[in-house]
């Protein structure tokens, strides 16, 4: 909790570093992962990491309707490069999640920068990495812009109303309703009586 073993750690839940999502369509739970955040000059350490990942783990299995359904984890990793790349805290959060926690991963996306370093350096390193269980059950979305990951995801059942701004989704803004009117006419014009009526009531 906040106040017992993440008590030195807290303030890293408002970092958005580990952050839960609402579940996917399949009734999934999703959890986002920004591995480069917040900023370079203050990047936590491997242990405040692995603490977040339990905590957001364990709060998220008593919030999901059905465990059974399993984690999807979504990877932010645009912004990672050789040099911010950390293959000991990949390793023990892929132990965490395969090995220590009760969690089933049905799905791993990670949203990668398409350069070529990236590509062909990081991507096989951590495939490798993650074993065999977690490397079947991934996702690599080449991420042109916001817009290409949003709609990728959305093929597996994850909306845009369920991804963080930072990936150019919309959770956490007020959600958009359709424009509705008076008569409610599916076919109603804009000459039509409902709405003069209410341009006269604003008048």
């Amino acid at each position: 909790t906040t106040t017992g073993a993440l008590r030195d750690d807290a303030h890293l839940l408002e970092s958005k570093i580990w952050e839960q999502l609402p579940e996917d369509t399949e009734g999934r739970a999703v959890m986002y992962y920004n591995c480069c955040g917040p900023t370079e000059n203050e990047r936590p350490t491997r242990d405040s990491v692995i603490r977040l990942l339990w905590y957001m783990v364990h709060k998220t299995m008593i919030e999901q309707k059905d465990p059974h359904k399993g984690f999807v984890i979504i990877v932010d990793a645009r912004s990672c490069c050789l040099y911010t790349f950390d293959r000991k805290l990949v390793r023990r959060m892929t132990d965490s999640c395969t090995t220590i926690l009760p969690v089933t991963i049905k799905a791993l996306h990670v949203c990668c920068s398409p350069h070529r370093s990236v590509l062909e350096m990081i991507c096989p390193m951590f495939k490798y990495m993650v074993g065999r269980h977690l490397r079947n059950r991934m996702v690599i979305h080449q991420a042109n812009s916001k817009q290409d990951i949003v709609d990728d995801l959305e093929e597996y059942g994850i909306s845009a109303d369920g991804l963080p701004l930072a990936l150019g989704g919309r959770l956490g803004l007020p959600l958009r309703r359709e424009p509705t009117t008076l008569c409610g006419k599916p076919d109603c014009r804009k000459d039509c009586c409902c709405n003069s009526n209410s341009s006269q009531s604003i008048r």
